[in-house]
């Protein structure tokens, strides 16, 4: 495995500082969104401190009230952007157009979220694994790259261990998938490996993920490190799907299968 992450990273990194036009105003640079725009489109919101899903004006502490009925499985989420355009456009780019490039101001607005919560460096950073089939259709992890990018905007490249987890089922494509279905589908889809089994044990662990939708695949990853013995998982997500937009989507998804 960490062959195979080292020659997909050396394939990889010189595409993340090849010239761009910017995906919003079309300015050449560097990055897949200039400065100006970053600035502008990453504003952070408050956001619920367990599931990462924007806070309204009238909230009275620092979880949502489903949260607080419903804790998930995290100690606490933090999020980049929403999952909306211009963002959405940069994650589709680099799941399913192979432009790793995307990542990077993902990554850097990540890290500004990290660093906004004050969070004490991890012990561990492990990214979500990918199945071996959709690992060898894509050529790269997302979530590797952002976990990479991002803990070197931190200092914190020293805690990367993405051969941490991996995935025992492929559970196909779930992002369309209703929550109760996701969450039966990506049931016990995870593993420690034997040999990371000590590296865990006791350790505050972030998790992370390009987009968090439901939960289900990052509350079913940190199940599975807490009972490896992680004393805590943090995830750490480029976008959140908000509130109204799963909502609509799981609605569209149920009305068809009628």
């Amino acid at each position: 495995m960490l062959t195979h992450l080292s020659h997909a990273w050396g394939k990889i990194s010189p595409l993340m500082r090849a010239p761009s036009a910017c995906l919003v105003c079309g300015s050449w640079q560097s990055a897949r969104l200039c400065l100006a725009c970053r600035h502008e489109y990453g504003a952070a919101p408050m956001r619920c401190r367990r599931c990462g899903l924007r806070l309204t004006d009238e909230a009275l502490g620092p979880d949502c009230p489903r949260c607080e009925d419903y804790p998930p499985e995290m100690d606490r989420v933090i999020v980049g952007v929403d999952f909306e355009p211009p963002w959405s456009e940069q994650i589709g780019a680099l799941k399913f157009q192979r432009q790793p490039a995307a990542a990077g101001s993902l990554a850097r607005i990540l890290a500004k979220a990290v660093r906004a919560q004050r969070m004490p460096a991890p012990d561990l950073i492990v990214p979500i694994p990918l199945s071996r089939a959709r690992w060898q259709e894509r050529g790269f992890n997302q979530a590797w790259v952002l976990a990479q990018l991002t803990s070197q905007e931190l200092g914190w490249s020293q805690r990367l261990h993405p051969h941490t987890l991996e995935r025992r089922i492929d559970t196909g494509r779930i992002m369309r998938m209703h929550a109760d279905e996701r969450a039966r589908r990506i049931r016990q889809a995870f593993r420690v490996r034997p040999d990371a089994l000590h590296r865990v044990e006791g350790q505050h662990v972030v998790l992370v993920d390009d987009v968090m939708t439901t939960g289900a695949t990052a509350n079913e990853a940190t199940r599975t490190l807490l009972a490896a013995g992680a004393a805590s998982v943090t995830g750490w997500f480029a976008a959140r799907t908000p509130e109204r937009r799963r909502n609509a989507q799981q609605w569209g998804n149920h009305h068809t299968s009628r």
